[in-house]
């Protein structure tokens, strides 16, 4: 038997139709703040995905040459084909867009983590006020709420603060630290402590710690979002402890988490996150374009919902239409593309009459509708509720919304 490859899967069924609704709700609430749809390549050439890399990003890349020998891979983000776009082409400044597509990272499979993984990104290039920052974390903070996210907490933080901290402790290999540090989320405190003694020794890493985990400090651009972030209306939670892994990010970092009752943040359950990558653009050989965005991950979001969701639809289709026999076909056919015309998600059986009713209950189809010789003949239709059993005999026309 034919398998996935280790880290993908097939998404078919109730998953599927539930990813559907999801993407669906967050290109509607990003393009209510302004954000335009963007796609890039799912393969890059590999100097481009090696920009600002980290030794332990370059160990997950998907790398090979193709057929003429050049040296590509698959994007590990959508935030590198943006950044690789803005710094080829001429763009009207600020220039805001989102994306929604799949990248790939070869990581250890978990729950809610693949080897091949969905983003949703919204970002903003050219504005280097924290304006930009608070407008994604309020689109971001109305999209979880849009598709049924509730119970989270917005954490931030800012690089350049981190920098300070490790400058003044006499840190000089600050991406390795932050890297260890960003491993937070999926090891105990003390297990990130002792790989850090590896690193910068045992004096450094206590004197590191005390810092990071006592009286949350704010620099200038944590004050600023803040600011912004009361004018919409978003709380947010300062935390020294918030890195974020990839080594292009240069000044404000966030990340969204699910919390428990007790208002606390959970670790492994981060659902969202982003930040400044001041100089990336330029990197890449463009000019120098402030930059800030965030990214959703849709398989830990579907997961939570899944869970949240006891009743999920098997299927979009609303209503089946069942032509009792071939000389109903046509009238049927008729009917059919009338309800599609009315924007009802609606398909013609091509089963006999009673085993069509049983793949109806199978796929979880709400409505059927036959069409016999006296729905012919009267120009009618009749529906059943396929959960209550109650039938009606109606005229199309009459057929206008369904819950």
């Amino acid at each position: 038997m034919m398998q996935t490859i280790k880290g993908t899967r097939d998404i078919t069924g109730k998953d599927a139709v539930l990813r559907s609704r999801v993407i669906n709700v967050l290109k509607k609430i990003f393009e209510r703040y302004g954000f335009q749809p963007f796609y890039t390549p799912v393969i890059e050439y590999s100097k481009v995905l090696k920009t600002k890399i980290s030794d332990e990003m370059l160990g997950l890349l998907y790398e090979f040459k193709d057929k003429s020998g050049r040296e590509i891979g698959l994007r590990y983000d959508l935030t590198l084909g943006l950044a690789r776009y803005a710094a080829s082409n001429q763009i009207s400044l600020p220039f805001k867009r989102y994306q929604i597509g799949r990248a790939w990272r070869y990581e250890k499979p978990q729950s809610g983590r693949y080897r091949e993984f969905w983003q949703a990104d919204i970002d903003i290039l050219g504005v280097e006020s924290a304006k930009a920052d608070a407008e994604c974390l309020a689109c971001i903070s109305d999209a979880l709420k849009a598709i049924g996210i509730k119970n989270f907490i917005i954490r931030i933080n800012s690089r350049k603060l981190l920098d300070k901290i490790a400058s003044q402790i006499g840190i000089k290999n600050k991406i390795k630290v932050y890297q260890t540090i960003d491993k937070l989320d999926k090891k105990s405190k003390a297990e990130v402590q002792e790989e850090l003694e590896k690193i910068i020794g045992k004096g450094k890493t206590q004197t590191f710690f005390k810092r990071i985990f006592g009286k949350a400090q704010e620099s200038d651009d944590i004050k600023e979002l803040q600011k912004y972030a009361k004018s919409y209306g978003i709380k947010l939670k300062a935390d020294l402890t918030l890195v974020r892994g990839l080594a292009y990010y240069t000044g404000l970092v966030f990340e969204i988490v699910m919390k428990n009752k007790g208002q606390v943040a959970l670790p492994g359950k981060s659902i969202a996150g982003g930040g400044r990558y001041g100089d990336l653009i330029k990197k890449l050989g463009g000019k120098d374009i402030p930059a800030t965005g965030i990214s959703i991950g849709l398989d830990r979001i579907c997961e939570i919902l899944r869970q949240q969701t006891k009743d999920m639809q098997q299927t979009i289709t609303k209503i089946l239409i069942i032509p009792i026999t071939q000389e109903n076909e046509d009238y049927a056919i008729k009917c059919l593309q009338e309800l599609r015309q009315k924007a009802i998600n609606s398909d013609i059986s091509y089963k006999k009459p009673g085993k069509a009713l049983d793949y109806a209950n199978k796929q979880g189809i709400p409505y059927v509708v036959f069409i016999g010789k006296d729905e012919q003949k009267k120009k009618k239709v009749k529906i059943r509720n396929m959960k209550s059993g109650k039938e009606m005999f109606i005229s199309l026309r009459d057929v206008k919304t369904l819950p």
